[in-house]
């Protein structure tokens, strides 16, 4: 059934273009790159990028059958499927387990499975109709996203108007997730204004103010103003991917070294092991997202 939904979605154009994660031949990567491609166009404009990444809480667990059904129907899923999807998710229950002991059983009536294959699809089904209201009200902003992480993402002259195209389009968000059942993670949110200019000091009124009057700025959970890690992908203002670089390769040497105490000439592991450890748990780690940062460089 995972394997028709993903098919029916592809074919009958049933997700938004930017969704992305959750699909076939389409990854983590796929999404740095839209925000990538976004940030050099504007770039090349003479226009600062502005991005707004925000997070979905609880995702799978909150997504209320009710409207995910009416969301399949609008979307013209044929009713065989929506059959099956009403009694997949009906008559669910759940309980606690701790030290071997158990809670009774406790019936849920929204949320989906986690581990599910049809889970990751079936949630993107349940989240299309918030890219369609915010691409309608605010047809400038742009929306990558993968499974639960959505950035808002517009192009201006200057960071104060985009923050105000910003706080727009939150509004939306905010607005289709009231009558959705749905929250946004306040402590995950983040701001980053992307621009090659040398002057990059926070001014005092530089912030986007959400709905539910929470005031987010450059750094606003304790890191660099100047980077922001979405995705696995840490971007900096400038896109030089420095800072990525740098985790990357210090993560990796991480490996390394285990995989050498690993490595004993005496009783250690056989050198074909040692590399197939170093294929498989080095490199891996090292060039993560080097389609997006790698540039020649050594």
């Amino acid at each position: 059934m995972a394997t028709r939904l993903a098919y029916l979605s592809e074919t009958h154009s049933l997700l938004h273009h930017d969704q992305i994660g959750g699909r076939r031949q389409r990854s983590a990567i796929d999404a740095a790159m839209a925000l990538t491609h976004t940030i050099e166009a504007a770039k090349r404009e003479k226009r600062i990028t502005s991005a707004l990444f925000m997070d979905v809480r609880g995702a799978f667990d909150n997504v209320s059958k009710s409207r995910l059904l009416t969301t399949m129907r609008q979307l013209g899923v044929p009713y065989q499927i929506r059959n099956w999807t009403d009694d997949f998710l009906s008559n669910r229950q759940t309980a606690l387990a701790f030290d071997g002991q158990q809670e009774p059983l406790q019936p849920i009536q929204t949320g989906i499975p986690q581990g599910s294959p049809a889970s990751p699809i079936l949630f993107l089904l349940f989240l299309r109709p918030l890219f369609d209201q915010i691409n309608l009200r605010q047809p400038n902003c742009r929306t990558p996203s993968y499974i639960d992480d959505v950035a808002l993402v517009v192009a201006g002259s200057s960071r104060s108007n985009n923050e105000r195209q910003l706080e727009a389009a939150a509004r939306v968000a905010f607005q289709w997730a009231a009558t959705n059942a749905v929250a946004f993670d306040d402590s995950k949110t983040e701001l980053m204004h992307f621009h090659s200019k040398r002057e990059n000091t926070i001014a005092d009124n530089e912030r986007v103010t959400l709905p539910n009057s929470t005031i987010i700025s450059p750094g606003t959970r304790g890191l660099d103003t100047d980077t922001v890690r979405w995705v696995g992908i840490w971007f900096d203002r400038k896109l030089s991917f420095r800072h990525h670089v740098k985790a990357k390769a210090a993560s990796a040497m991480r490996a390394m070294g285990a995989i050498q105490r690993l490595a004993n000439c005496e009783s250690g592991l056989s050198p074909k092991a040692v590399r197939q450890l170093y294929n498989s748990c080095v490199i891996p780690i090292s060039d993560f997202g080097a389609e997006i940062w790698w540039n020649g460089q050594k």
